[in-house]
């Protein structure tokens, strides 16, 4: 066979091979058909008419929000069926409409309504828009017709979609606007900073110009008004390079400074590494408590902060150097006692309890621990009580005295603890006190005995919750507490809690 014999026979298989049929065109009819059906259908139909839908993004757009405008309008399930196959096209000049959305749906909410849940399905479709929705949440946010709940969750939203390299943008905002918001904002953001390098890197370059600004030789006025929110935040955004610290000291320490701004930076110090901040605190507290002592109440506070902000053992140690436990101040009082010698409770806590202040008192008594003399059991037990001659008449403070008991863990300790629980005319709070600690403890036979005995409702759902503090259940526990959840109500419920701490969640102790 020559050439163009071969030619001729190729070509006529060409011809004769019928051609594939080209895919027909999805135009606007069809397009408002899968509307129709979107809004009318829920089987397969449904399906495969979104399914058409997103694959044509260009023609079903416009069909779409020609629905969602038509009038009547569709109703509010059909609303958000269409507004859901709208967001899966991604199209940015559909944002606004989710963020209107969001807004009427919480404004016009039925008195009552969980608002969070409301606004959860909008504002879904907004997040799943990604950065593109950064300006609408942003609108939301500021928007004071919403509740500052619902406005604190968009903020987060806001700044977990705003672009690493311009969260430093954000920065602006610290210090200023509704105080809620500012420090869901101061929260939300420095957490950002310290997962993510980029952003940490944006976010402190924009805060320390801001705070070159605020402390600038002249101080621009509206960035030295913010210095208080500006050197917190610097300080939990962290990553010192030993220049925050120094700035820090520096403002702390600055007799011209605004007190509020002296109050965050000594606040900042104390949440930096103690390796750097120690010896700037140190100095601090020193300076700042020889002030209180001639009467400075700025002294009195600024050397409890710097006192707060110390390791243990140099806090100890400036605590007794300035005798605090003796200072008629009772923050400064209160934190001597905090530092107060344990092994020595008996010499301190006498004195302790005579204070006026319940804070100081409860400061004492929370610092005492084992292992605990027989006077100084006796001080607690007498002090836990609530009828007897001698009980707090502050009941945190008397509750405190009960849990020294407990951490006391001695014979006679839990001897005074089961006095306490049995106490038929004792304070409810401190009976329910003495049985945490006596479930800590593991002496969990009087709490179960007296739970057994069906004592009032409110006593015997304090005393269910207690229980979970005992290091393992024992078969009267559980059947004692099984017992109850037979029942309905809070006992029930609390009963119920406390089985499922102590079993497996594929065992049921109740079961046999």
């Amino acid at each position: 066979m020559n050439c163009w014999a071969l030619w001729a026979l190729l070509n006529f298989a060409a011809w004769a091979e019928p051609a594939e049929p080209a895919e027909p065109t999805y135009a606007q009819t069809q397009a408002r058909a899968d509307v129709e059906t979107i809004v009318s259908d829920s089987s397969k139909p449904y399906l495969q008419a979104r399914a058409r839908l997103e694959s044509h993004p260009d023609v079903a757009a416009p069909a779409l929000r020609a629905r969602i405008d038509a009038v009547p309008a569709p109703g509010p399930s059909e609303h958000r069926r269409l507004l859901g196959v709208l967001a899966e096209l991604h199209r940015p000049e559909d944002l606004p409409r989710f963020a209107k959305a969001l807004r009427r749906s919480v404004v016009n909410a039925d008195p009552g309504a969980a608002l969070l849940e409301v606004a959860h399905p909008w504002r879904v479709l907004l997040l799943e828009q990604g950065p593109s929705a950064t300006s609408h949440l942003e609108a939301l946010v500021g928007d004071t017709a919403l509740p500052p709940e619902l406005r604190a969750v968009l903020l987060t939203d806001w700044v977990g979609l705003q672009p690493a390299e311009r969260a430093g943008k954000m920065v602006v905002l610290i210090g200023r606007g509704q105080a809620e918001l500012e420090r869901e904002l101061r929260r939300t953001l420095a957490d950002r900073a310290r997962r993510d390098a980029v952003a940490a890197q944006s976010v402190i370059a924009a805060t320390d110009a801001a705070l070159d600004a605020a402390l600038g030789d002249p101080p621009d006025d509206k960035e030295a008004a913010r210095l208080p929110a500006l050197l917190r935040f610097r300080a939990r955004v962290g990553a010192d390079d030993g220049a925050l610290v120094d700035r820090l000291t520096a403002v702390a320490t600055d007799d011209s400074a605004r007190f509020g701004a002296r109050v965050a930076a000594v606040r900042g110090l104390g949440a930096l590494d103690p390796k750097h901040t120690s010896a700037p605190l140190r100095a601090l507290a020193r300076t700042q408590l020889e002030a209180a002592t001639t009467g400075s109440q700025h002294g009195e506070i600024l050397g409890w902060l710097s006192l707060r902000g110390l390791p243990e053992t140099d806090a100890g140690a400036l605590t007794e150097s300035f005798s605090l436990r003796d200072s008629d101040a009772p923050r400064l009082a209160s934190l001597g006692y905090q530092h107060a010698p344990v092994q020595h409770a008996d010499l301190w806590l006498p004195t302790a309890l005579g204070n006026p202040w319940p804070q100081v008192r409860q400061a004492a008594l929370e610092r005492v621990a084992a292992p605990c003399s027989s006077d100084t059991i006796d001080l607690l037990s007498t002090r836990g009580s609530a009828t007897g001659v001698g009980g707090d008449t502050d009941r945190a403070t008397a509750r405190a005295a009960v849990s020294g008991l407990g951490r006391c863990a001695s014979a006679p300790a839990k001897k005074a603890l089961r006095s306490i629980l049995v106490n038929a005319d004792g304070d409810i709070e401190l009976r329910a006190e003495a049985a945490r600690q006596l479930a800590r403890l593991g002496e969990t036979k009087p709490v179960v005995n007296l739970l057994r005995s069906r004592p009032e409702a409110a006593l015997a759902r304090r005393l269910a919750s207690a229980l979970r503090h005992a290091p393992s259940s024992d078969p009267k526990m559980d059947e004692t507490l099984c017992a109850y959840v037979e029942l309905t109500g809070p006992v029930a419920r609390a009963a119920a809690d406390t089985l499922r701490t102590h079993h497996d969640g594929d065992t049921n102790p109740c079961a046999e």
